[in-house]
């Protein structure tokens, strides 16, 4: 086989080892559980936007962030918490009772409510990163925050970049099966010497 096809062959592999991957990866789902972890962080900061033009004022940071700590504890089998007989009370038992059962369990860890300039609102949510740590309130490079739409752009882009190099490593691999296997052929063409054709002796 010429050296322009192999070479044509092996090109067509890669690029087929990389559409391959991709369409087999497009059956699944993968990477939607950040963007929802996003928007239900978005519905409990409208709620708790909504709260305070109700009430005259946000909830005091730290009761709140001790009930929602309180209330992740408890677990998922624990029924609603009761409370008193009071409408500030029972709409902010409200909220954290719709933050628990809505997608924000990507670690296991509770929202945290904040007060912070980076928000237009002056106060947001946010998750803490795997790493389980936020040094900057929310806007570690793997924090997820309710003011912000690109803070899963870390989630998605390592997604993405595992991807790439699956994909790639798939084509290299079909590519160098190709190679392999016309090297093989054209090894295995080569007469041996015994199958040569023994030349014969001029006659005297």
């Amino acid at each position: 086989m010429p050296k322009l096809a192999i070479i044509l062959i092996m090109v067509g592999s890669y690029g087929l080892g990389i559409l391959g991957y991709r369409f087999y990866m497009s059956g699944f789902r993968g990477g939607h559980e950040y963007f929802r972890a996003q928007q239900a962080l978005g519905r409990l900061h409208w709620m708790t936007k909504d709260y305070s033009e109700e009430h005259g004022s946000l909830p005091h940071i730290e009761g709140f962030n001790t009930l929602l700590r309180e209330r992740w504890a408890l677990g998922r089998d624990h029924a609603p918490i009761e409370v008193e007989d009071d409408d500030i009370a029972w709409h902010l038992n409200f909220i954290i009772e719709g933050a628990f059962k809505d997608n924000l369990h990507l670690w296991d860890s509770p929202p945290h409510f904040v007060h912070t300039s980076a928000s237009p609102d002056g106060f947001g949510f946010y998750l803490d990163g795997e790493d389980g740590i936020s040094k900057s309130k929310g806007q570690d490079r793997d924090d997820i925050n309710s003011w912000d739409r690109s803070s899963t752009d870390f989630y998605h882009e390592r997604r993405r970049n595992r991807h790439i190099i699956k994909e790639h490593a798939i084509g290299a691999v079909l590519a160098m099966g190709v190679f392999m296997f016309s090297f093989a052929r054209k090894k295995n063409k080569k007469p041996n010497k015994s199958e040569m054709a023994t030349p014969r002796k001029p006659s005297d």
